[in-house]
């Protein structure tokens, strides 16, 4: 594994891969694995009638980092709260499935539109804590 910067490369033989921000790895220790987000985000966003989606780490003590998606279905459209785990189940290994799958009505945006992937954590610890 070389490191340049935000990015990280993968040299196989004679494939060369690369990776997103390093930031955006979810890392979990207790699995000795680092898990992409965008994998679970592209393998969520081939279920018909999803707008959005974005996936998170939340701290856990036991695993480091548990894996949860956000979902925001087309407008008035409706997803069966099953497809995200069975497409995953197909498509993932097992330690990247989701914990928990929370479907709502918008993701937050950043200022130039993009999904806000840093205020979904302190989103799902607010509604974790009244719980």
């Amino acid at each position: 594994m070389i490191c340049f910067r935000s990015q990280i490369i993968y040299v196989a033989t004679s494939t060369l891969l690369t990776s997103g921000p390093t930031s955006v790895l979810l890392c979990c220790p207790a699995i000795r694995s680092n898990i992409s987000p965008l994998e679970i985000d592209n393998v969520i966003r081939q279920i018909p009638d999803v707008a959005g989606v974005s996936t998170v780490g939340v701290p856990d003590g036991i695993y480091g980092k548990q894996v949860f998606v956000d979902i925001q279905p087309r407008e008035s459209r409706w997803i069966s709260p099953d497809a995200a785990p069975e497409n995953c189940g197909r498509l993932l290994a097992d330690f990247k499935m989701p914990h928990e799958v929370i479907f709502r009505d918008a993701l937050p945006k950043t200022e130039r539109g993009k999904i806000d992937r840093n205020a979904l954590p302190d989103l799902w610890k607010e509604e974790h804590s009244t719980a």
